[in-house]
């Protein structure tokens, strides 16, 4: 399964989930995107791919097509990958009940968590293997602020495929060679 693929599994339920809870004022987009845009003014969770981890060793599996005259296979590796999602939430400091980034990113990590996403992810051969700890650290905003970016790390596992067709033998030639 390719990364967009995982992207376009996951991202949907976290947005359903967000304004399911009422957060309809928050923004979900990919970090680092390859043009400069600036950072949204409004409550934002961002995302993006950290790494792929292979399990083990690839399946191949071979059979012989009669129809076609080849030999078809298929070779599945089973898969680890890791995106991380982080927020951006301006938190008011007169307002001792507001929420924070880190209350979002919750929010996410249990819609993430939830037995419907778990279902529906499984339903297409993705599993939701592990959520991490999430870490809070502050940084000087631009309006020299601190302001607190939260995130954690999720791995979704899944099997990647790669069909393979082999020519067939169309000579044999014996002989006995030196070795």
């Amino acid at each position: 399964m390719y990364d967009n693929q995982l992207i376009q599994l996951f991202l949907p339920i976290v947005s359903e989930g967000l304004v399911s809870q009422g957060f309809t004022n928050v923004t979900i987009a990919a970090a680092a995107q390859n043009f400069q845009e600036g950072v949204n003014s409004g409550p934002t969770v961002f995302f993006k791919k950290i790494s792929d981890k292979r399990w083990g060793w690839p399946e191949i599996k071979y059979w012989w097509d009669d129809t076609a005259q080849l030999e078809k296979g298929k070779i599945s590796q089973v898969m680890e990958t890791t995106f991380r999602m982080q927020a951006l939430y301006r938190q008011d400091p007169n307002n001792v009940d507001s929420i924070t980034a880190s209350d979002v990113l919750n929010l996410v990590a249990i819609i993430l968590q939830s037995d419907s996403t778990v279902q529906q992810l499984a339903l297409q051969g993705v599993g939701v293997l592990r959520i991490m700890d999430l870490p809070a650290p502050y940084f000087v905003d631009d309006l020299d602020r601190f302001e607190s970016a939260p995130y954690f790390d999720f791995i979704l596992t899944h099997t990647n495929y790669l069909d393979v067709v082999s020519s067939p033998i169309t000579d044999i030639s014996e002989g006995i060679y030196r070795v």
